[in-house]
């Protein structure tokens, strides 16, 4: 073969290579779904949402209909989820398999980036089953999955999660670390960043077989490549934490009423003085009469009183309200 022959041979191959490597890269990187993490306060791990702030829902369909929050913490360089599953049917079970549950897959690569995949830097499987089962057995509740390592306990990779059952919701609450490489200590989560992510809903009824529905990436078995997850964008921007939200409304409310005492006050106030005043200047009847006006007022104010009474009642009910509505947050 002549000099020229091998640099076109070279070439093409070179471009051949380079072609595949975009092909590779476009494949992980551009999945049409992606979603965003704000910053929250991070909440208490006890399957109740009521400490959850209004995030963005992502719908997961399938035979279990699923909605789903997505978070993270700088301070913790955790992800945080809310998972809320509608399911009739409750399925506890000993193996992946046989139970109902919900898979939470983290990368701490970028795969708008490009996807490098070996045993070690793989995505993390972290599964939770509502019940006292477990995914794998011996593995406990959750469990994490690697490629290269099997099953692990969760808990010692950091991770930890809760779960409830509210009428035919299945309720899911998950903080989880980000792993690039399984040996290693988890990444930190820096805003601005971008990491992989996906959700599988496993579903498992009494009468069917085993069925499972992925968000993002409609491939399973997720920890083989980071090809199988998609984007998720670390944003600068911190969530309002429901507890302001609510303060908020509480204090326009206790501004009204406050503003209404000192006007209450001030007319004690200015009818006392008046009475006090009017008795040093006069005497006899024109003296009764007014000390009858004075009294009149006085009556009008008492009965304002018992308005504002009734005001400051609206007002512990509304915050009573607002209580339960932040505890009910939640599709019914």
């Amino acid at each position: 073969m002549t000099g020229r022959g091998c640099a076109v041979l070279i070439g093409a191959v070179s471009l051949g290579v380079s072609l595949s490597m975009s092909s590779a890269q476009a494949n992980c990187a551009d999945r049409g779904v992606r979603a965003t993490a704000l910053i929250i306060d991070p909440p208490t791990i006890d399957g109740d949402l009521s400490d959850w702030p209004d995030l963005v829902r992502h719908s997961v369909g399938g035979s279990a209909p699923a909605s789903f929050r997505v978070a993270y913490s700088p301070e913790t360089d955790r992800v945080y989820l809310a998972i809320e599953v509608e399911d009739d049917d409750l399925v506890v079970g000993g193996r992946w398999n046989v139970t109902d549950a919900a898979d939470i897959y983290t990368w701490g690569g970028d795969p708008t980036q490009g996807c490098h995949s070996n045993r070690q830097s793989n995505p993390i499987q972290w599964a939770v089953v509502p019940g006292a089962g477990e995914y794998n057995p011996g593995c406990g509740n959750p469990c994490a999955y690697h490629l290269s390592s099997g099953p692990v306990a969760a808990v010692g990779k950091g991770a930890d999660a809760a779960w409830r059952r509210t009428g035919n919701m299945i309720i899911y609450e998950a903080s989880v670390p980000v792993y690039d490489e399984f040996r290693w200590d988890p990444v930190a989560l820096k805003p601005g960043g971008t990491i992989g992510f996906d959700l599988l809903i496993v579903d498992h009824d009494h009468d069917h077989a085993y069925k499972w529905e992925a968000w993002g990436n409609p491939e399973g078995s997720k920890f083989q490549s980071p090809s199988r997850v998609v984007p998720l964008t670390l944003s600068p921007e911190r969530a309002t934490s429901p507890l302001w939200d609510a303060l908020g409304t509480v204090a326009s409310w206790a501004g009204q009423f406050a503003l209404y005492c000192i006007g209450l006050v001030a007319l004690v106030a200015a009818g006392t003085g008046l009475r006090r005043t009017v008795a040093g200047w006069m005497g006899g009847s024109r003296m009764g009469t007014l000390e009858q006006r004075v009294t009149d007022t006085q009556d009008v104010i008492i009965a304002m009183s018992e308005k504002y009474d009734r005001l400051e009642e609206r007002f512990v009910e509304l915050a009573a309200q607002i209580r339960q509505s932040n505890e009910s947050d939640k599709p019914k």
